[in-house]
């Protein structure tokens, strides 16, 4: 397995965790659905997910 070449991009998912209280209350006492769009900095967790070399790369 090797890691993504912006595997270091994945930081920036610490953004999200910033906003959560945000789209929690969204959830529980309603408001702008603008606050969801929050959820998005979450997809750059996907860049810590090593991608799977095959048998010819690995040598």
């Amino acid at each position: 397995m090797k890691m993504k070449p912006y595997w270091w991009l994945g930081f920036l998912a610490l953004i999200g965790v910033y906003k959560l209280p945000q789209v929690i209350a969204y959830f529980e006492h309603g408001g702008s659905a603008w606050t969801l769009v929050s959820l998005l900095w979450f997809f750059w967790l996907l860049e810590f997910i090593p991608v799977r070399q095959r048998d010819s790369e690995a040598a």
